[in-house]
């Protein structure tokens, strides 16, 4: 993720890393950065807090934005070079919409130079400007990183500056309200990357009841 945010042919980016309670060398890592971002006039903020779960990971960087725009990539998926460019144009060029989001390139651990498949192949309403009813039944684009929105839409639609402090259920949150409110562009293009693995939080999801409960 970090190589990928030095990559963007963007570079007014300001990156607020919210680590979760780690006990690896993830501080250690991020914070060697530090030089490289500054060459590029890249704002990185490191914050550490005690696990308390995504949403309340994303409640503490909201508290620090200071752009116009926002995306919440997951910190083991990576973004394409221009993937930050192409969508910061579709909201300066049309003010309408409150969020645009990007096809995605779906990749496996064991072999990230093959792409299994397109996230958004299968979405037969992905063109569709109304996405609130389509993200409630599960037939809208999901993966955090493929979002970006518009910081003064999602101001008016969580006024309170936060989301529920759950331990899942974050996409739903911050995407839901904003559908309810304001248009989505499709930008029928992949510039983001998810990685699938075995362990990944949703992998575990398979029974009905496993799904309820998350």
């Amino acid at each position: 993720l970090l190589e990928s945010l030095l990559q963007q042919t963007y570079s007014n980016i300001e990156i607020i890393f919210v680590d979760d309670g780690s006990n690896d060398r993830t501080k250690e890592i991020v914070l060697s950065y530090n030089g490289r971002f500054s060459d590029k006039n890249i704002k990185l903020i490191y914050m550490y807090q005690k696990n308390a779960g995504q949403a309340e990971a994303i409640n503490a960087g909201l508290k620090k934005i200071s752009g116009g725009y926002l995306c919440w990539p997951d910190s083991d998926d990576y973004l394409e070079p221009q993937s930050i460019e192409k969508r910061v144009r579709i909201l300066e060029k049309f003010p309408e919409y409150g969020v645009v989001t990007s096809d995605a390139f779906i990749r496996n651990i064991e072999d990230l130079t093959s792409v299994t498949r397109l996230a958004a192949a299968k979405q037969a309403g992905r063109y569709d400007e109304n996405q609130f009813e389509l993200l409630l039944s599960s037939n809208s684009m999901f993966l955090p990183g493929t979002h970006m929105i518009r910081v003064s839409c999602f101001n008016k639609t969580n006024p309170d500056g936060q989301i529920a402090g759950t331990r899942g259920g974050q996409n739903w949150q911050i995407l839901l309200p904003l559908y309810f409110s304001y248009k989505r562009y499709f930008l029928d293009e992949p510039l983001y990357n998810y990685v699938v693995y075995q362990s990944s939080h949703s992998q575990g999801d398979d029974t009905e009841r496993k799904k309820i409960h998350r």
